[in-house]
């Protein structure tokens, strides 16, 4: 800790000045970790993340000043108490190389803030034409390949592009009762795609996060055009992602709640500040909506628990590893997209939140169960980061401007919302009290694996492919999906003789 010496100015207001330090003339500084693509960077935005053991009065101790209450020395001063981390702008050089990068006893790590792409050639989906959307209307209980291979007991011959019919359970409907929060472009919330059911009985189940409007501002998007930060869809990427999670024509999640988060304006990406601080809002208010679930539950309808989903990959950082552990150890399972870059996850310098421990990471397949890749630099990426594979060629989503419109497109987002679907449906049916951390949720995904079916998985990556586990070969005739006991089963209650007459009755 450095010595300090306070003295009084004229109106009385206590300053702490430190004492000359050394540790700038020995190098002895905390690191500053930078993209290696400078051009990402934005311009004198710093995150700061403490020390475990350490406080703030600590920090601002031993750097003589107060930051949070200095805004032309720290612009925008942003704290999330929960990770220990706050954020800054900070133009005065010497104030962040030799002071704040010099108190090593409190500063874990410093970062300079950085926009990211999101991973999707996006523009390489096109809308359908009508013809084919009134054929997708008419065809309610039949689905496209990549919902037949993931509700398959095994591992399905080739087949072409054509519909044929797919199981899904009912009562309630995969997914209900949970929030997934997609981390995105924003989402088109009036798309007939989130209307519940066949001929759209219900009403559509997207919100924008925090009660926003689509015209309002969010709080986590970052870019210098402001219409470009409203909470509605602005380039298309959100609202495709969003459909395939839980929507009724083409997710497997379609009683699940879709929350809108925008951080990703435009396809040059999302950036750290608004990333983490998305999380860390995401897991407040996941505890508020777990506080007024009654004990014991008074019936099905109540919150059932939080998923979030993120397509992009970053650099590392403490303090979004410290929100992603956050989220992990309040039972909020993660999945993020692996890449499309065609390449070994594991040699970038990208690669996260993908490689984090906490977060379940997804490579993309196409209908032969091949890896996806379209040519040498474009593909899924691959390693021992990469937890499971889900279909992500030729996918069937959205389209942001058109209400009734689809697009078809490829890549890792689109397999993480899959997978993200598969999280809402897990709790849907046991609940976010079944589960202490995030973990209980990534084993019960794990076990509705099809373990050994992909081809082209190079060596060192797991193969596993992704299914909802309903005709699992290990799913017994009492439970939704494989990795229950009969008496876990039994408690849950799901009724699904009642939902298959239901069914009958929709077709």
């Amino acid at each position: 800790m450095k010595s300090i010496l306070p003295f009084l100015v004229g109106n009385g207001l206590s300053l702490i000045v430190p004492a000359p330090s050394t540790r700038a003339e020995h190098l002895d500084l905390v690191p500053l970790d930078e993209p290696e693509d400078r051009d990402s960077i934005v311009r004198d935005r710093y995150m700061i993340a403490l020390e475990e053991h350490a406080q703030l009065s600590d920090h601002w101790e031993a750097i003589g000043q107060d930051l949070s209450k200095d805004s032309d020395a720290c612009g925008d001063y942003r704290y999330l108490a929960n990770i220990k981390v706050y954020f800054c702008t900070i133009k005065d050089k010497d104030l962040l190389d030799e002071r704040v990068r010099g108190d090593t006893d409190n500063v874990h790590s410093v970062a300079v803030d950085a926009i990211f792409p999101l991973e999707d050639d996006f523009e390489d989906a096109q809308p359908l034409d009508e013809s084919i959307i009134k054929r997708w209307d008419r065809a309610r209980r039949l689905g496209p390949w990549y919902l037949q291979q993931m509700t398959a007991r095994g591992k399905l011959p080739p087949n072409g592009p054509g519909e044929a019919p797919v199981d899904h359970m009912k009562n309630p409907l995969p997914g209900e009762g949970v929030n997934i929060y997609i981390l995105d472009s924003g989402i088109n919330r009036e798309h007939n795609a989130f209307y519940s059911g066949p001929n759209f009985r219900l009403p559509h189940r997207v919100v924008n996060f925090k009660g926003l409007g689509d015209e309002d501002k969010s709080p986590f998007s970052r870019n210098s055009d402001e219409n470009m930060n409203k909470m509605t869809d602005t380039w298309g990427h959100g609202t495709a992602v969003a459909s395939v999670a839980a929507s009724w024509r083409y997710g497997i999640a379609p009683g699940a709640t879709v929350v809108n988060v925008k951080v990703a304006p435009t396809d040059s990406g999302m950036h750290f500040e608004g990333l983490t601080l998305a999380i860390d809002a995401i897991v407040e208010e996941h505890k508020q909506n777990a506080e007024k679930v009654p004990r014991p539950r008074i019936s099905g309808s109540e919150f059932k628990g939080s998923v979030i989903s993120i397509s992009g990959r970053i650099m590392e950082w403490a303090g979004l590893e410290r929100a992603l552990q956050f989220a992990y150890k309040n039972g909020i399972p993660i999945a993020a997209s692996a890449g499309n870059m065609n390449t070994n996850v594991d040699d970038l310098q990208n690669k996260y939140p993908c490689a984090y421990d906490q977060v379940m990471c997804v490579g993309s397949s196409d209908h032969l169960y091949k890896r996806f890749t379209q040519n040498e630099s474009k593909g899924s990426n691959y390693g021992m980061a990469v937890n499971v594979f889900a279909p992500g060629s030729s996918i069937r989503a959205a389209h942001f401007r058109v209400p009734t419109g689809s697009v078809m497109g490829e890549g890792t987002s689109y397999s993480t919302a899959f997978v993200a679907g598969m999280m809402a449906t897990i709790l849907s049916y046991e609940g976010f009290e079944s589960f202490d951390y995030a973990e209980g949720i990534y084993e019960r995904i794990q076990a509705n694996f099809l373990n050994g079916v992909l081809e082209d998985i190079p060596e060192g990556t797991q193969n596993a492919f992704l299914t909802t586990g309903i005709n699992h070969v290990n799913r017994l005739e009492t439970c939704p999906y494989a990795g229950l006991t009969n008496d876990q089963c039994i408690a849950i209650n799901n009724g699904e003789e009642k939902g298959d007459e239901d069914d009958e009755k929709e077709s």
